[in-house]
This record gives C-alpha cells, sequence and structure tokens, in this order.
C-alpha cells in the first residue's frame, strides 16, 4: 500500500486563506509548487484549473481532491489544506469543503497515482481523522497524524 506521509512535508500543509473554490486552487497550486518535485509551477496550476472545469474535484464529506498529472512533475507529491469555515466546491453533497488534498504525479504513472487517490480518499473519510486534521495545531502535527495512519 502507498504511504502518504513520504509525499508531503510539514510546509505544504496550511490554513487556507481562501474563500471560494478558484482562489482555493490557485493558492494551493502555489504551495504545491515550492516542492522541487514540480518542474513547472505554470504548468500545474493551468493544469489544476483546467481540470476543475471539467468536474469539480470537491469529492463529498466536506473533502477535496484537485489533481493533475503532467509533465512538469518528476515524482508524485501533495499538498494539504483546511479551512475550519468551509468554502464552496460544487461538491455532489454541497457541503462546504474544509479539506483539500492536491495531487501532482507524473504523466505516465497512472498507477501510482489511482492508487495515491486512493489512498487519501480511504484516509479522510475516516471521520475521526478528519476531524483530528481539522483540529491540529499545525503541519507537523497533522503530517505526524497522517504518517501514524499510513
Amino acid at each position: 500500500m502507498i504511504r502518504l506521509a513520504p509525499l508531503l512535508a510539514a510546509e505544504r500543509i496550511v490554513d487556507l486563506k481562501g474563500k471560494d473554490k478558484t482562489s482555493v486552487l490557485e493558492e494551493m497550486a502555489a504551495v504545491l509548487s515550492t516542492s522541487d518535485r514540480i518542474t513547472d509551477a505554470q504548468a500545474l496550476h493551468e493544469a489544476i484549473l483546467e481540470r476543475e472545469q471539467v468536474m469539480s474535484t470537491g469529492v463529498g464529506e466536506g473533502i477535496a481532491i484537485p489533481h493533475a498529472k503532467i509533465k512538469a512533475v518528476r515524482k508524485p507529491v501533495l499538498a494539504l489544506g483546511r479551512s475550519v469555515r468551509g468554502i464552496p466546491f460544487e461538491a455532489p453533497d454541497q457541503v462546504k469543503v474544509q479539506l483539500v488534498v492536491m495531487i501532482a504525479a507524473p504523466e505516465k504513472e497512472t498507477g501510482t497515482y489511482l492508487q495515491i487517490l486512493s489512498r487519501v480518499i480511504s484516509l479522510l473519510i475516516d471521520d475521526p481523522i478528519k476531524q483530528a486534521i481539522l483540529n491540529a495545531r499545525d503541519g507537523r502535527a497533522i503530517l505526524d497524524l497522517i504518517a501514524s495512519h499510513d
């Protein structure tokens, strides 16, 4: 099973400032682009916004998982954002999104990409874990929490 903690870093776990879907996607793409696994921040930004136009990545239960597979990614990488107040994200259940996990993966790593997506969903669908992430004091505590459930 794929582990999520090695794909994250405490500095890529943020309290979201954006109040709408577009600003949150831009904020998260900027955070994810701080990783040296991303070779072209603009390409990531464009791919994330294009993917969102096809269909909302709000999956329900207060979770959104925007994602992109592009050449500008060396290795899979994640960023996590949280919003206690919630963000309208056009999720199927219309529940405001409190946790956003952005995934970027190399264009040709479909298998790994799907494993990561599945693992993120299975972790965050567990309400006690989701609540613990929302209540954690900072990115380091969230990363430790995720690592303990990996």
